[in-house]
Formats: C-alpha cells, structure tokens, sequence
C-alpha cells in the first residue's frame, strides 16, 4: 500500500519527522508537492481513508447556529484530496483591490499586495492544469466578438480546472518520493506546545476511540480547512485555556461566505451575445474541461468612488421552472433542503422539522414545483441566468466556536455561526440595480425574479458558496490577526496556518486557486527555514 495507515500504528507510539502537514486537501497536498525530494522528511496526517466513508466524514458534524446554513457536516469533504474529490473546478485569482486595505470596509487590507502573489498564481495555475495563466478578457474573444461593457460595468474571466482531483493527481507521487509520508486515519487532537506555549513540541493523533500516538517534529502546518483548523486551536487549551493562538480572542472570528443567488433570466435579439466567452455555464451538464466563462462586475474606479464592496454576476444555464417566484420560496426553500437529504449533501437531523413545516405552510409551492419539474422530464425548456456571488465585509461576530458536545473521538465539535451585515445587504442590492440597469442600457431584456425576501431583506433563496474563509486570518499585527505575513502564527515559533481560514478579505473569486498559490508560497518559505535552520524562537 502506498499510503501508511494511522489504525495500524502501535498504541502510545512517537514517530518523528521534520515536517508535519495536518491535513491532505488540496491545501496540504500543495505544500506537500513542493516539498518532494527536499532534504528533510515530511508526514502528511490525513483524518479521512482513501476513498469516502461515513465513518470518517462524521466527524465533520456541527451545529449552524447563526443565520441558515447548509448542514456543515457535508461543507467539507473528510478524505485524502479532500473537497477537490467533488469541486467544480472555477478559477480566478483575487483582485488587486481584494488585497488593499479599503477605508470604507472595517478589517480589510492584506500585508501584502498582488504583486507578492502574482508568481505562486502562474506556478498555481499549472498545479490546478489550468489551460493559460493569464486571465485577460481580450486573449479569450472570438475574432470580432463584442464585449458587455460600459462606463460601470466590464467582462471578467473565470477558468475551470479539469477539475483537478488533488488525490489522484498527486497524492500517490507524494507518497513515493523518498523523503515524504502520507498517513490515512489520522485524526489530530490536541497540538502540545512547550510550557510558554512559544514552541509546539507534538501532536497528539488518534486513530480510533482508544488507539492514539504522537507526532514529534520540527515544524507544523494546519491545513485543515475553514473550520476544522480554528476548532483544532480552539481544542488545544494548554497552555492557554483559550485555545492556541487565542490570546487576542481571534481564533474562529471573522468566518466569511460568499452569499450566491440567482436573480433574473437574461435576453438578447442577438444570440451572437451568448457565444464563446458568454456562453452559459450548465452546472448539471458539465464537460471536461469546462470552457473559460464570462462574469459581469464593476469597474475598478466604481467601486473605489462609490465604496462598494466586489461582486460579480455569472451567467448560468438553467431550468425555466427553476426561475420562477415560487422556487425562490419559502416552500420552495424547505422542499429543496429536503431533497439535499436524499442527495447526501445534508444529514437527516439537523432542521429537519423546520423544512418540514416550510413545505407544510406552503403547498402550493410545493404543487407548482412538482408540476413544473414534471413538465421538465419531457421539455428541455432553459434561459440564460444571472447568479450574483458577492464579497461580504470581515465580520468579527460572524464566528466559529466550540460546541460542548463531543466528537467520537471526545474532540469537541463546534457551532458555525454565519451573520451578515447591513453593508453586505446593501451593497448586493446596489450592485444588482447598476448591473440590471446597465444591462437593459446594452438592450439586454431582463425578467428579474420577484424574490420573497427574509426578516433581513434578504432572498431567501440566497446561500452560501461553502467557501469557508478568515477564521484564523492574517495581519502583522497580533492584536489584528492570528497569523503573520508568513502564515506564522503570532508567539508560536514553529506552527503555520495554511488555506482559505488565513484569508483576512475574500473577494467574489472562488477561493481554490488562491488558496493553491498561498500554500506553494509557504512551501517556499518553509524550504528557506529549513535550508538555513533558522527557526523562529516564538
């Protein structure tokens, strides 16, 4: 077998090795790529097997307890490649204004800018076997195509990965270099520090309920995901009770979403429009590779004269049945989340009884969906939709924390507390006016959906994206972040946080390729303190 697994290591044992990357998503298996034949030894700990089980993915379970959710137990995936077994493959680097600190949104600003990163997206890009590394409009129009644009808005670019399955596409070459290790079954419990919690000493792993060993090592990267890597902090409460790295009650705070909804169908008397680059995406009819696609934003200088935060809208292949008012419903909303429990994307408990009565109090919704759905089996009827996906402000009260209920393990599990703001509302709404707006100026016809809205003003057909970000974010300044520039964290000589939890704003882009260049930067940074031995003292 190529791949070690944690269940057959001897019971209180302590293994050694240089490096220990504590998860195998496509963030830990990133740095792991980088680090293959280097001169120091490298685990990968792994809390999933090879392939799916539910053994494994429950461990996932947690409560939402802030606005409604998906049922976070499938928000992530818990096996070796992680969500990159299952993700679509969109690509798209942040924004240049992305990384800048804006003054009209509180916390925002990177300790970088775009210019730091650019070379780790060229390099991400090849990881993610993107088909080109840039991303300008004008190297993918057909010859003579005209572009959406105007004085507000303009035409951006998404690229899709194949998409690449970071398992099958690297896992096992990981494994095979002489210096590297992946072990499966490998569940961290606690990271042990020295007794000034200035160093971290070893994990402690359990393989099963009373099967556990140590991991000993020089240094430590938490590549665990959105939430799992806050709650492993947060679990690890020696020597500080508030967790690791919490002394600023940081770790968990500002948990970021993109907010995605689809608000109107989208007409032209010239096709020519919905060719090429404007060609709508069909999530349920997906090819391979999947062709670049077109996203609708405003200019730069717009959003800096009228402070707004970023947004885009996607044009999407859908259903004509899925546009109408009353699958955007309140029974339509609890029909659908009905349906996720067949599909396996949400577990049988949970809100259950809630859905329940949103389909009881609206039967004709219901009624209307079926009979559209039924009428769909034998019409392939479908229009050109926009779907927003937006940024939202660094929410400090947007959070994750420890639950006191318990994990089959006896780890804590954790509450996911999702809340937007009255910023995010507003800006949704100014962004959907000027795009619908100018669109109708370009003599695009457009069918906007008479949305039923929540106790926030809010469609409640709005979800989020499942990018789980900015729960252990990054800033210079510990009082602001929980990681440094480096992606160390703050008073913790030898302990690195990687991934989308390290991201202090979001953008609208989905997250994978930034989160792939940001792992290959500290995988160069890790390299560069190994070569030298020059281990931070805290």
């Amino acid at each position: 077998m190529v791949f070690r697994d944690g269940r057959k290591i001897p019971n209180k044992d302590e293994l050694i090795t240089d490096v220990c990357i504590i998860g195998g998503g496509p963030t830990g298996l990133s740095i792991a790529r980088e680090f293959i034949n280097q001169k120091f030894s490298v685990t990968v700990l792994e809390s999933g097997d090879e392939k799916f089980t539910h053994h494994a993915q429950v461990l996932n379970i947690a409560r939402s307890i802030g606005r409604l959710y998906f049922d976070p137990v499938f928000t992530r995936h818990r096996l070796l490649g992680g969500s990159s077994t299952t993700w679509f493959g969109l690509c798209r680097p942040l924004d240049r204004i992305d990384f800048e600190k804006r003054d009209w949104i509180p916390y925002s600003g990177w300790p970088f800018g775009l210019e730091e990163i650019e070379p780790y997206y060229q390099r991400a890009a090849e990881v993610l076997h993107l088909p080109r590394e840039d991303f300008l409009l004008e190297n993918y129009l057909h010859d003579g195509q005209q572009r959406i644009e105007t004085d507000l808005i303009e035409t951006s670019v998404f690229q899709f990965s194949p998409p690449t399955n970071f398992r099958e596409a690297y896992a096992e070459t990981i494994a095979l270099s002489k210096n590297c290790q992946i072990l499966l079954n490998s569940n961290v419990q606690e990271i042990l520090t020295s007794e000034d919690g200035k160093r971290v000493e070893k994990v402690v792993v359990k393989s099963g309920r009373k099967k556990t060993f140590t991991m000993i090592a020089k240094v430590f990267i938490l590549a665990g995901g959105g939430i799992e890597n806050p709650r492993l902090l947060l679990n690890s409460t020696q020597p500080y009770k508030a967790g690791l790295g919490n002394q600023n009650d940081l770790v968990g705070r500002y948990f970021n979403e993109h907010p995605h909804m689809f608000n109107a169908t989208i007409t032209h008397q010239s096709l020519d429009f919905f060719q090429g680059i404007y060609s709508p995406m069909d999530y349920k009819n997906p090819t391979s590779p999947m062709p670049p696609t077109s996203s609708l934003i405003l200019k730069e200088e717009v959003k800096r004269e009228q402070k707004m935060l970023n947004a885009c809208a996607i044009l999407v292949e859908r259903p004509i049945y899925k546009m109408k008012k009353e699958y955007s419903s309140t029974g339509g909303l609890g029909f659908m989340r009905l349906a996720e429990i067949f599909s396996h994307d949400r577990s049988l408990f949970g809100s259950l009884t809630a859905d329940l009565g949103r389909v009881i109090k609206n039967p004709g919704d219901l009624a209307k969906i079926l009979s559209e759905q039924s009428k769909a089996i034998f019409t392939e009827q479908k229009v050109v939709s926009l779907r927003i996906m937006m940024e939202t402000e660094p929410n400090p009260e947007s959070r994750i924390t420890l639950s006191d209920r318990r994990d089959r393990l006896g780890n804590r599990r954790v509450n996911v507390n999702w809340q937007l703001t009255n910023r995010d509302h507003e800006d949704f709404n100014r962004f959907k006016t000027a795009l619908l707006n100018e669109l109708e100026g370009l003599a695009f016809v457009i069918d906007e959906i008479n949305h039923e809205l929540d106790e926030a003003g809010w469609p409640v057909s709005m979800v989020a994206a499942k990018h789980h970000s900015g729960t252990t974010r990054m800033h210079k300044n510990p009082t602001r972040g929980v990681v440094d520039e480096n992606s160390k964290v703050h008073g913790v000589g030898n302990l690195y946080i990687a991934g989308c939890s390290v991201f202090p704003t979001s953008g609208f882009s989905n997250p994978t390729y930034t989160l792939v260049a940001l792992a290959i930067r500290l995988a160069d940074h890790i390299k560069d303190v190994m070569d030298k031995g020059d281990f931070p003292k805290s």
